[in-house]
């Protein structure tokens, strides 16, 4: 399923001549994104963000703000 889901990506990276790897993993978001960066000695983790912002991003938490406070690898994060 997780293959399928990145089919598109795959498929843009490829026509670009942009060099990747893809990882389909299981599990808890934060913790899953935080351990394959570690277990691929990842050197940065680029995200994309909904930038929720403000209140409703309090309350409902952010997976790249769980990823910056989980790991030691730097973090850029996109709109």
């Amino acid at each position: 399923m997780g293959s399928e889901t990145l089919k598109d990506a795959v498929a843009k990276c490829q026509a670009a001549g942009v060099a990747f790897e893809t990882l389909v993993q299981s599990g808890q978001v934060a913790e899953a994104i935080t351990k394959a960066a570690c277990d691929e000695s990842c050197k940065q983790i680029v995200m994309g963000t909904r930038g929720l912002g403000g209140v409703e991003g309090l309350l409902l938490g952010s997976v790249a703000t769980q990823v910056i406070h989980l790991t030691e690898v730097p973090v850029t994060l996109t709109k």
